[in-house]
């Protein structure tokens, strides 16, 4: 398979039909023409309704992006027999390895069904934008670590858009991480973010027993015994729990060397912040990609709270414009989605890999962002 182009497996189950063994496996590339009677032909023409006999190539249907433009199902019954579907895993370095700017989105597992369906429905709306992955945080103290698992499998496997669990050591034991390693490599997920995760308001970070204390550790323990792509965090304005910048990305580098295929960083209002950062880091040696992370912010009360979480320092220029909107939705969305926007396009310019987006759940503010982006 070419590095960093999509594919998608067509399992068969019956009698031969249309070209397909009793238990056959098709694979369809870019840039291969696509057979009439193959069943990876089958499924183009079943799920996107595309006449593949009239010579429509896997390169023509997938050129506006390397994803689906349409959710892939499990199964669909194509003359008279069940096909099993799922789309080809793809790694995020492969992705930021192709040289164009790669946009993601972050979400987190929600509490109720309610809430679920609604996350569902955010991620279908912004699903036309073409999103090279999401991803899905972690819980306190990895209280919700099932729900990871099964959130990001339904997210890729049935929505089919690539998807990436966030893992930490807090809260976990060596083997309890493990098995939830097992089950992320079982469903065909190739992508996790290792973390050391937060500990409970107002207290210090404990490893737990039999756990492990730095992300690194965690990196390491994963590239040993998975072939998945491993992400981190990275922090433009220094990690709130490092003495200083010199040894936070001291840090960095050992969580690069330890296995970190790429980097997220935490949110930040200032670009300069994330350019000095990605200078000082090359310099020490980190090589990796350095995705930034931005969050879109709608009211001065959020921004501050948020900010003040991350340690994130907020622009007297921003801060200006929210306050004159204080008070006012309509204005205070419209100046976040500004700045963020204005945010990207000063990071694309300035050679940043992508934009990785902090949703807060809403699909709103950030489909307007990349539609905009995607549109200059």
């Amino acid at each position: 398979m070419r590095k960093g182009k999509p594919a998608v497996l067509v399992s068969v189950e019956g009698s031969a039909d249309q070209g397909c063994g009793s238990r056959g496996e098709a694979e369809g590339l870019a840039g291969r023409g696509l057979q009439r009677r193959g069943s990876a032909a089958a499924w183009a023409d079943a799920v996107f309704g595309w006449n593949v006999s009239r010579g429509w190539t896997w390169a023509r249907m997938s050129r506006a992006h390397p994803r689906f433009d349409r959710p892939a199902p499990r199964r669909l019954v194509c003359g008279g027999r069940l096909l099993t579907l799922r789309c080809a895993a793809m790694r995020i370095d492969s992705m930021l390895a192709d040289g164009g700017p790669v946009f993601s989105f972050e979400f987190f597992p929600p509490k109720t069904p309610a809430g679920h369906e609604a996350l569902l429905r955010t991620i279908g709306e912004l699903q036309p934008l073409r999103p090279g992955f999401v991803s899905v945080t972690y819980g306190a103290m990895g209280s919700n670590r099932g729900q990871v698992v099964e959130l990001v499998d339904q997210i890729r496997n049935q929505i089919g858009i690539e998807a990436m669990a966030h893992l930490s050591c807090t809260g976990h034991t060596r083997d309890e991480i493990a098995g939830v390693l097992d089950r992320l490599a079982a469903a065909g997920l190739e992508n996790v973010l290792a973390l050391r995760g937060d500990p409970p308001p107002g207290q210090p970070f404990r490893p737990t027993p039999g756990g492990f204390a730095y992300a690194s550790d965690l990196a390491d323990f994963i590239r040993g015994r998975w072939p998945l792509c491993i992400g981190g965090a990275a922090y433009p304005e220094m990690h709130p729990d490092a003495p200083d910048a010199d040894t936070d990305l001291a840090n960095l580098l050992k969580k690069a060397r330890a296995g970190a295929n790429f980097l997220v960083t935490q949110l930040f209002f200032d670009n300069a912040d994330y350019f000095a950062f990605v200078e000082r880091a090359r310099g020490l040696g980190i090589n990796v990609p350095i995705v930034p992370g931005i969050m879109p912010m709608a009211d001065v009360a959020q921004i501050r709270r948020i900010a003040g979480m991350c340690g994130a320092k907020i622009p007297e220029a921003m801060a200006s414009r929210l306050s004159a909107a204080d008070g006012d939705a309509t204005a205070s969305f419209e100046v976040g989605v500004e700045w963020a926007l204005e945010q990207c396009r000063g990071l694309l310019k300035g050679g940043a890999p992508g934009v990785h987006f902090y949703t807060l759940n809403k699909s709103s503010a950030t489909r307007e962002i990349l539609s905009a982006l995607r549109s200059d």
